[in-house]
């Protein structure tokens, strides 16, 4: 099940406009009055990427029956036992909207007309929400979300538990949908699919890094008598470095984590850079600045860094680094991408696959920690969607984050660079921080 953030100071922690929408530009509200394949065209700008053999729910609410807000939303797979679940998810975030409604979209490539599962899973989610006396705004169906793409809206036919198209239209431009350019969203990919996602999650051979790596990366153990005393100011120093590099080429924003990625990849070429990105994502007493400084407006450098990790790294040093990318997701930056992480980071440590397996016998006491704290962490994040846990969690991490970066500032200056307050000051924002800390809150019910 996937889900946006939800913004409301009540219900469970999973997403929803609760209000209008406003542009964080203008705070004007953002409208979506294009009718059906307007709504249709923003469920890849609300949940963050574009679904495919799905069934998505939104959640409505109107003002004398004009579309006042959209959210939450929910997507599932087209399983009557995830659909029921993320079914009762939504009911549960709507509770405290008067008058909300819920627009059920099918997306499948063989959906219309209905048959055999996707017949269960409609029938599913009805029952769900009549039962928890939501009404149902209308069940569209439609092959892809694309632009162009045609949508039908579909009823009840007069044989039982037979449907009719009741009217069809076609799919306005996900681009440029009144969501995304209200810059209410933390799209991953707005063309990415789930599974192009999952492969990015992958593991990688590269034989042009890989050979170069400390051997860290493939063992999950930091060398023998290796020392670095690293700070939370070489976490900024790193940081800096490869934003200042990325900024300098000017790629547009739909390129900048590919961009990121690249500059990520050629500074792991040197074995003690890439023994420091292992330090920072292995130890505790830094990996909380890693996340503070994604949620202050580094999310883009930080993510590739750890999708590089991820990708290169082995072991125990991947399992972290897909825990990480599963904490960003929850700080509001590729939230789906997120999801998946976590995911990805307990199947394979329960299923010992190479990548971030837990060996069966491990001598290293420090490295059998780092395994059972990231496994703990991961599961509270998988787990806690539905109530509160996993936002309380990730924020406990961004404060922890936060406060190793202010007393590394506040330490005897000759053992801090000089130049570390006006670095820190130029590459964290702080009242970004303090918008994810209270969304946090929000999620978490507080």
């Amino acid at each position: 099940m996937t889900s946006t953030q939800h913004n409301r100071s009540r219900g469970p922690g999973i997403p929803g406009a609760g209000g209008r929408r406003e542009s964080r530009v203008s705070r004007t509200p953002v409208v979506i009055d294009s009718g059906p394949g307007g709504l249709i065209a923003a469920v890849p700008g609300l949940l963050g990427f574009t679904p495919t053999t799905s069934v998505v729910l939104i959640g409505l609410t109107y003002y004398q029956e004009r579309l006042e807000s959209v959210g939450p939303v929910v997507r599932t797979d087209l399983v009557p036992e995830a659909a029921a679940a993320g079914t009762d998810a939504l009911c549960g975030a709507v509770y405290d909207m008067p008058g909300a409604k819920a627009a059920i979209i099918v997306v499948a490539s063989d959906a219309w007309p209905f048959r055999g599962p996707t017949s269960d899973v409609l029938d599913t989610v009805l029952c769900e929400l009549y039962d928890n006396a939501v009404d149902v705004s209308g069940v569209y169906v439609t092959e892809s979300l694309r632009n162009g793409g045609m949508w039908r809206h579909v009823v009840p036919a007069e044989q039982e538990g037979g449907w009719r198209i009741h009217c069809r239209g076609s799919i306005d431009d996900p681009q440029v949908s009144p969501i995304l350019s209200a810059g209410e969203t933390t799209v991953h990919d707005s063309q990415a699919t789930s599974e192009s996602m999952d492969r990015e999650l992958d593991p990688v051979d590269d034989a042009s890094v890989r050979p170069l790596l400390p051997a860290s990366w493939t063992t999950g153990v930091a060398a023998p008598g290796y020392s670095g005393s690293w700070s939370p100011a070489d976490v900024c120093g790193l940081v800096a470095a490869v934003r200042r590099e990325v900024e300098s080429q000017n790629t547009g924003d739909t390129a900048m984590l590919i961009s990121a990625r690249r500059e990520v990849r050629r500074v792991l070429g040197r074995g003690a850079r890439a023994e420091q990105v292992f330090t920072f994502c292995t130890r505790v007493s830094l990996f909380p600045s890693l996340v503070a400084l994604a949620a202050g407006g580094n999310a883009t450098v930080v993510m590739a860094l750890l999708l590089e990790t991820a990708a290169l790294g082995r072991r125990s040093l991947r399992s972290r680094a897909l825990l990480l990318i599963s904490v960003l997701g929850w700080c509001g930056n590729h939230g789906a991408l997120g999801h998946r992480a976590a995911r990805r980071c307990l199947q394979e440590m329960e299923e010992g696959r190479g990548a971030g397996m837990v060996p069966a016998v491990i001598d290293n006491t420090e490295q059998l920690g780092d395994d059972l704290l990231t496994m703990s962490l991961a599961g509270v994040i998988w787990d806690g969607v539905s109530d509160g846990s996993a936002a309380m969690a990730v924020k406990s991490i961004l404060d922890q984050g936060i406060a190793q970066i202010e007393a590394e500032a506040k330490r005897d200056s000759v053992a801090v660079d000089r130049d570390y307050g006006e670095q820190l000051d130029s590459i964290l924002d702080r009242r970004a921080v303090t918008v994810v800390r209270n969304a946090l809150d929000r999620r978490a019910g507080r």
